[in-house]
């Protein structure tokens, strides 16, 4: 007479051969995600002539630490150059 396996190695035989039909399974085709969270770009500004020799500049890039920063210029004859007169974020009073 043949002598009958206790039940735990019948459990041990199965998981055995699970795992060697799940090592043997064919690899699907190799999917690479490239994608960033948020689109690359470069850096926008717009120039807004407010007029008498001043400019404001604006920054539009979306998703940068600097969006909606408005730095307003005017030119200063004597020195031939720009001068910072303002500088401040619309971002802050948009929830107001």
């Amino acid at each position: 007479m043949e002598k009958e396996r206790p039940k735990s190695s019948r459990s041990l035989v199965g998981i055995f051969i699970c795992l060697i039909i799940i090592a043997l399974k064919p690899v699907g085709p190799d999917i690479s995600y490239d994608q960033q969270p948020y689109p690359e770009e470069s850096p926008r500004e717009e120039v807004v002539s407010l007029g008498d020799g001043r400019i404001a500049i604006i920054q539009t890039t979306h998703y940068s630490g600097s969006w909606g920063d408005i730095l307003v210029l005017e030119w200063d004859e004597e020195g031939a150059e720009w001068i910072k007169v303002a500088k401040d974020n619309y971002q802050d009073y948009i929830w107001e």
